[in-house]
């Protein structure tokens, strides 16, 4: 008895415009990626959480996703490399005036009306979910010979995200602070790939 039409939904169509640099440099042990995107969305898909017994997809009008990105590896030694990223990420809506209300919308509404029935919101000029401004990572990568058939290799590297919402209804209890996540890891292994003993941490 539901009407299935509220399950319906349009394509989402993207152009999208890169314009990328890769070079290399000091004998090739220093290498330097640089990226500049943009892209406008037609029809964004947008998943909703019902509040009851799953998630809806529906279209949001247009959005507009834009930044850059920036990434570097350089061989400290024969042995030891260090890496590091940094990307900006300006990925907002740019239209969205029927978006569905977040918990502390729904609440006012219904004490003004009764019912959480017709409560929306615009989001129009505001974030897409999980779009953080700034990511990053910086890490070493080291790796050594132990004997002729097996091989050390070691890992660390530390994560960044800036702050960013879960939901995609930004509600504010659902906005995730900025985070640093750290990661190690220590490999013994034959030379040829076949195998492979790894202790791994992360958080």
């Amino acid at each position: 008895g539901d009407d299935l039409s509220t399950l319906e939904y349009g394509d989402e169509t993207i152009d999208a415009f890169e314009l990328g640099v890769k070079t290399t440099l000091l004998e090739n042990r220093l290498e330097l990626n640089a990226t500049l995107f943009h892209s406008t969305i037609d029809n964004l898909q947008v998943s909703q959480f019902d509040g009851a017994v799953g998630f809806n997809v529906s279209n949001a009008a247009q959005a507009t996703s834009q930044g850059f990105e920036l990434d570097s590896r350089f061989a400290l030694t024969e042995q030891l490399q260090a890496f590091a990223s940094l990307a900006y990420l300006d990925y907002s809506y740019d239209q969205y005036d029927e978006a569905p209300c977040n918990q502390p919308q729904a609440n006012a509404f219904w004490r003004e009306n009764g019912t959480v029935n017709g409560c929306s919101q615009d989001l129009k000029g505001k974030t897409v979910i999980q779009a953080p401004d700034w990511s990053g990572a910086f890490g070493l990568s080291f790796s050594a010979p132990l004997g002729e058939q097996l091989g050390l290799n070691a890992t660390l590297d530390a994560n960044f995200r800036d702050d960013h919402f879960m939901a995609g209804d930004l509600d504010p209890q659902t906005k995730q602070d900025a985070t640093w996540l750290f990661n190690a890891q220590l490999s013994v292994g034959d030379v040829s790939g076949n195998w492979r003993l790894a202790l791994i941490g992360k958080n």
